[in-house]
């Protein structure tokens, strides 16, 4: 189990939990909501910039049950359509980025096919917005809540995007997965 740490503090271990890097990542944040002891921060990965929770605990059961979405909508008031209407605007701004960043499909090797693995990805908005973008692009998502893929899923449809759907897969990125 890695130490957690302060902005002077190193790790003892870390593993990022996408490229399995051990360097040192650097701080993103000491406090993590609900983690009354301290015990967890957020770090970003030296290697592929992923963010993650350090040591990398999740209440799987939280999760599968939409507990996120959930906690958001009874401790704050926030209406579910209010949380997509802002998940979509990230997810367009996301799939901006990739133009920004000098991405083009037209300089993929002929032949070849973009395969984009959204890790966490929530309801799919990010999915279904980079397939908007990129229609040729192969999307997964990756998410450890069934209910919560479907009520994307669902809310995709009723916009109009059933179009646009990606692959949606409930489940985690571990060794099943990635064989």
């Amino acid at each position: 189990m890695a130490t957690v740490l302060r902005a002077t503090q190193t790790f003892e271990s870390f593993r990022c939990v996408v490229c399995d890097s051990q360097m040192q990542p650097s701080l993103v944040c000491d406090k993590v909501k609900d983690d009354e002891a301290g015990l967890m921060a957020a770090v970003q990965c030296s290697n592929c910039n992923q963010i993650q929770l350090s040591p990398p605990e999740y209440d799987l059961d939280f999760y599968k049950d939409d507990g996120q979405i959930k906690s958001v909508v009874s401790n704050y008031g926030t209406q579910m359509e209010t949380l997509f209407k802002h998940s979509f605007i990230e997810a367009r701004r996301r799939t901006e980025r990739f133009s920004e960043m000098g991405f083009k499909p037209e300089n993929l090797e002929a032949g070849s096919t973009l395969r984009v693995l959204d890790v966490g990805g929530g309801y799919g908005f990010f999915g279904s917005e980079f397939k908007r973008h990129y229609p040729n692009a192969s999307v997964t998502v990756l998410e450890p809540s069934g209910e919560r893929l479907q009520i994307g899923a669902d809310h995709l449809s009723s916009v109009g995007r059933d179009d646009h759907l990606p692959q949606m897969q409930a489940g985690l990125l571990d060794e099943q997965f990635a064989t």
